[in-house]
This record gives C-alpha cells, sequence and structure tokens, in this order.
C-alpha cells in the first residue's frame, strides 16, 4: 500500500482547514521517519511498532470520511513538503527489497548447486 493510501485512507478529522492540513502533513512526516528507518535496516514490523501510535492517529482522522472528504485530504497530502520525499523513499525501499530478494535467490541457487555438486560426488 503507497503511503498517501495509508495515511489518507486514514488523515484528516480536523475541525478547520488549518489544523487538518497541519494534522495531514504530521501524518506524512511520520511516514518519512518511518520509511528512513525502514531504510536503515529496521524492519517493517519493528518499524510499525514504534510509529503505531501515529499510524494509529492517522489512521482514525480518515474515519467516517466520505470518498470526496479522502480525496480532498489526499490532495492536502500531496502537497506537504514530505510528499516527494515519500514516494523517493518509497521507491528506494521497493529497490533495497528487491534486491536483497535477488541476494537471496542467488544464495538459494548457489546453495542448490553445492548440493547438487556434492551428491555428484558420492
Amino acid at each position: 500500500m503507497s503511503v498517501l493510501a495509508l495515511v489518507f485512507a486514514s488523515c484528516g478529522d480536523a475541525s478547520s482547514e488549518a489544523s487538518s492540513s497541519s494534522a495531514v502533513c504530521d501524518c506524512m512526516d511520520g511516514q518519512v521517519k518511518m520509511l528512513k528507518d525502514q531504510l536503515n535496516g529496521m524492519s517493517e514490523e519493528d518499524a510499525e511498532a514504534k510509529y503505531a501510535d501515529m499510524m494509529e492517529k492517522c489512521l482514525k482522522m480518515g474515519e467516517g470520511k466520505s470518498e470526496s472528504e479522502l480525496e480532498a485530504l489526499n490532495k492536502e497530502a500531496e502537497a506537504c513538503p514530505a510528499a516527494k520525499e515519500i514516494k523517493k523513499l518509497e521507491e528506494e525501499l521497493y529497490d533495497k527489497m528487491m534486491s536483497e530478494m535477488d541476494m537471496d535467490m542467488d544464495m538459494d541457487m548457489d546453495m542448490d548447486m553445492d548440493m547438487d555438486m556434492d551428491m555428484d560426488m558420492e
């Protein structure tokens, strides 16, 4: 799930537009911190635990909102300074995860080849 979708399926139960924008951008800033922690090696589970309060607060802001209200919140989110950084960090995290998967697959293949060679020698 994209961070914008996570935050804004979630953000936005403020009484005024100014406080809503601030709350929305606070959620976006929290997402930046969470993504940076994951890029620095924190597991997804640990990041979710560390930022659980922030995520819950952001999710609660979207409860009971109509599609049009959620869409308006998404537009607010896209205007936050952190929006571009989130997209960049999501891409970096995706690339890192894919790279790690490739390395895992390479190691599995190497182990399979080693086992095959061991069996051939017997």
